[in-house]
This record gives C-alpha cells, structure tokens and sequence, in this order.
C-alpha cells in the first residue's frame, strides 16, 4: 500500500529523533528555497574538498609509513628481539593491525568522498550523475541499472535544484536497497532483473520522472530518504512510495542556454 507524502510528514514530524521532519513541507516552493539547495549542495562539494586535501591525504600517508615499518621490521626480526615468532613477530603483527585500520579508514573517508562530491551543480548532467550513484550502490553488492539517456539534452538542462534533488534521491535509495553479492569471479554489474534495483530518468512537459524500482520496499522514513522526499516537495514536486519503489515528479522548466539566446518581442 502507498504511503502518501501528509502521512510520511505526519509520522516522521511525531517522531522524537526527527522533530523538525515535515516542518519544512508549510515552506512554499520558490527561487530562495531551491537557491538554498543548490548553496546546500555546493556546501557538500566544499567539504569533500577539505575531507580529500586533509584526512584523505594522512591516511595515505600513515598507511604508507605503516607498510614501510613493516617490511623494515619483517627484514630486521624487530632488531633482533627474537624472530618472527617472538617479540619482533608481535611488533610486526600490531603493525600489520594498525596499516589494516589506517587502511579501513581510507576506505571510509573514500566512500565519503563519493556521496558528498557535488554533482549537477558543476556541469555534470543528471544522467551520469545517476551512473555514479549507481555505480556507488555497487561496492556492496551488485550495481543498480541504470535507464537514462546521457545525450538526452532534455536531461542535461534541468534546473539545478531539480537535478540534485533527482540524483540525490536516487543515491539514498539505492543506499537503502538491499541486493545480492555479485559473484566473485564477475565484475559489479548486472543487466534489469527483479533481484536489481533500477533507476529511470525522463524528462519532458516541463516535468522530470524519476522512478526507483527496488526488489525489497524501501523505508520511506529512514532519516536519509525522508529527508530527500522532503526537498522533493520543497521544489513543488510530488513522490509516491509503494512496494515497488519510489516515484518522484519534479518541475522541470527549460533553462536557457548561453547557446540558445532569448527574443524579446519587438515594439509594436
């Protein structure tokens, strides 16, 4: 049964952890309210700047030296304090532990980096922002498909605010989705099937549809995916969930191109 976006808003502004859920559905749709989320965007890409510049940059760097002093200590036996099988062994074994966290941690900055990088604010059209997100669902499973044209012009105009909120929709949601492993011995992609999440964009009428199909419902009132079905509304657009996914409908109007210059009516 679809669960209606007053119903959602409802229940997640109850909700003690949440209590400014749902506030936000009385702001009017307007040019502050999708200025704000591309600014709110452009904040995300500032910090992933600083997250790649400054803890990315150490952890390479401590995982380096944590690799140097273990072959230096494999070489020496810990300066001779007893072989690999005495306290030199265990000197390289907390040193083999501690690459192995410096690593971990790598890795999760990583991951960060990939969903606070901004997108559809810098030139990158909404359908290869889609491929990204899709391609990021698949560190943990297989990748979703993805059905959206990147040479649809239709795609590459969208308004800012529009395609952010559509790309960072479907990110959430596909974080959200559980799906199988992919097999060992194959490569992270998969065709369309009931197992894999899908992900179709199309744009038209001064509409965009975005349309996450799921093969296990996914939570409408998880955190990350209310709060994006929000900005949904924010931007005067309307979602539906159901057991099947989550369909959004954003406004889409055409947005001029440095290419397409306006004519002004002439005088009578």
């Amino acid at each position: 049964m679809a669960v209606s976006l007053c119903d959602r808003a409802s229940m997640a502004a109850a909700s003690p952890a949440e209590p400014l859920a749902g506030a936000l559905l009385s702001v009017a749709p307007g040019p502050a309210v999708t200025r704000l989320i591309v600014l709110e965007e452009l904040e995300r890409g500032d910090l992933a700047s600083r997250l790649h510049d400054g803890p990315a940059q150490d952890l390479i760097a401590t995982r380096y030296l944590l690799d140097l002093a273990v072959a230096a200590s494999a070489r020496s036996g810990a300066g001779g304090a007893g072989g690999a099988g005495g306290a030199g062994g265990a000197v390289i074994e907390q040193l083999a532990g501690a690459r192995t966290s410096a690593h971990d941690g790598l890795t999760a900055v990583r991951r960060m980096l990939g969903s606070l990088t901004a997108r559809c604010c810098d030139g990158t059209g909404l359908a290869v922002a889609l491929q990204v997100a899709a391609e990021q669902s698949g560190a943990d499973g297989v990748a979703a498909a993805v059905d959206a044209d990147p040479d649809d012009g239709q795609l590459d105009g969208l308004p800012p605010a529009c395609a952010i909120v559509a790309w960072r929709l479907a990110q959430v949601v596909l974080a959200a989705a559980p799906r199988p492993a992919p097999p060992s011995d194959r490569p992270s992609v998969a065709p369309p099937g009931p197992l894999v999440p899908v992900v179709r964009a199309r744009a038209g009428d001064g509409v965009l549809r975005l349309d996450l199909v799921v093969p296990v419902a996914v939570d409408p009132l998880a955190p990350t995916v209310a709060r994006w079905l929000e900005r949904v509304t924010l931007v005067g657009g309307t979602s539906t969930v159901g057991p099947a996914g989550i369909t959004a409908i954003l406004p889409a109007p055409v947005v001029p191109s440095a290419r397409q210059p306006s004519h002004p009516e002439e005088s009578p």
